[in-house]
This record gives structure tokens, sequence and C-alpha cells, in this order.
């Protein structure tokens, strides 16, 4: 009879041979960026509307890893008030800055079968429009007006460090969404950044991970990118929207 843990093992050895698969029949010549996604589904590739976001579809989907075959998930956290969602933070003095910033390094397997985390970041950032956090945005991370104060970053530091972690922006990022990149976009232009553009700083670029995770057929539009991990049925515990354990949800 098999145990809970080592059920737990295989689904995730299945997760692992199912990513694998997918990423692989995606790029087979590793000096070359541009990968095609042949064998996708024309339906598929046409998704829209709300039902499955409309960050899923398009006829261009890449899956650029570097020539290292490494690669970062980043994942954020911003300011948010009850409803804003709703309303697309057109509420008076609404803006989405970034509170938190995750990200982790990610390569090929030892032995070449799926990937595996080699390096973690996180920070704190301090919102300058609205630097006194909502109650709904502390209840919906965890994360405290106190810790933002005392250990929060400037948003250019935050940058800084995320280039820098990213092997000075080269290696390719991966976000679930679109959500991610606009964040930072916006936030720098929250914060008059004006020299700030996220295409130049991070030159491997900054792309959607959602319909990659379409193509292995877990419905991502079902779940958050802290959430995604239970789709084949793997509790990994912690908390959703803390973005350290979301990007790790992701892997």
């Amino acid at each position: 009879m098999i145990g809970p843990r080592t059920a737990v093992v295989l689904i995730a050895a299945l997760v692992v041979g199912v990513l694998t698969y997918a990423l692989h029949s995606l790029h087979t010549v590793r000096q070359d960026k541009n990968y095609g996604v042949s064998g996708v589904s024309a339906s598929d590739l046409a998704m829209s509307g709300e039902a499955k976001g409309s960050d899923m579809g398009g006829s261009g989907l890449e899956f650029p890893t570097g020539t290292s075959g490494r690669f970062v998930l980043v994942d954020t956290e911003y300011t948010t008030w009850e409803g804003a969602h709703a309303r697309h933070w057109s509420g008076p003095g609404e803006a989405r800055e970034a509170v938190q910033i995750a990200a982790i390094k990610v390569a090929p397997a030892i032995g070449g079968i799926g990937y595996r985390e080699i390096g973690a970041w996180s920070t704190l950032v301090k919102p300058k429009q609205n630097p006194k956090l909502s109650e709904y945005f502390t209840k919906l991370t965890e994360i405290t007006q106190d810790q933002v104060d005392t250990m929060g970053v400037e948003f250019e530091d935050a940058i800084d460090k995320l280039k820098d972690f990213s092997e000075d922006g080269a290696l390719p990022m991966w976000h679930y969404g679109k959500n991610d990149k606009e964040v930072l976009e916006e936030t720098a232009q929250v914060q008059k950044m004006t020299d700030f553009d996220v295409n130049s700083t991070f030159a491997g670029g900054m792309h959607n991970i959602r319909p990659i995770f379409g193509r292995c057929g877990l419905r991502p539009w079902k779940w958050t990118s802290g959430s995604i991990h239970r789709a084949v049925g793997v509790d990994m515990g912690g908390h959703v929207h803390n973005a350290l354990f979301d990007v790790r949800s992701m892997l």
C-alpha cells in the first residue's frame, strides 16, 4: 500500500515529467531564443475572454531559456484595496505599486530530467503613492506595515537587485499572466522613474508562463500563481500571496 509521502513523491515526479515534456517540445535548439508551439490546437491559441483569460492566446508563443538552460521565475505583490481588482484600480488615488518582489533561479535538473531551484531572492518594497498599506492588502498577503517600514527598500534598489539576480538581466524571466510585468512598469511610472524601461533593463525579456501551463493541460485560468500546484493535487502548505511561495508554486 502506497503511503501519503510516497504518493506525493510520485505526483511530483509526474508533474516534472509533464512539464519537462512540454518544455522540451518547445525548444530543441538551445542557442535559438525563438521556439514555436506546433501541436497546440487552434482553439487553445485563440483563447480569449474572462473565463480563460486574455493572456492565454497568441500566435507568437515562445519559450526562451537562454543558452545555459537557466531562467528565472518572478512574482510580485502590490498595493490593493477591497474591490480594486473589479474596478481595475480606478478608485481615487489607487495604483498598483510593488510591495514585494520575489524570484527563484531555475536550472535543468542533474541528469537532465526536469528543473531545479538553484537560488532564491525576495525583498519588500516601500510604495510611495500609497505608503500606508490597506487592511485588505495585509489580510491578503500577511505583509504588515511594520515589516515594510523597517525592511522595505526603494523600488529602484529592488530593480537593481532583481537585475543582478537575473545575471545582469540576461536570463529570461517568467511570470504568471500579465500583471507582474505591468506592475513593475506601473510602479516605475508612479514613482517617476522616467529612465526605467523593463525591456532594456531585463534584456532576457519578461514572459507569460500561463500558456505553457495551458499546453500541459493544467487549465491555468482556474488558478493563481500561488495555487497552480493544486492543479496536480499537490498541497505545498505555506501562504498564497507571498511572492516567494507563489514562484515556488510555479516550479
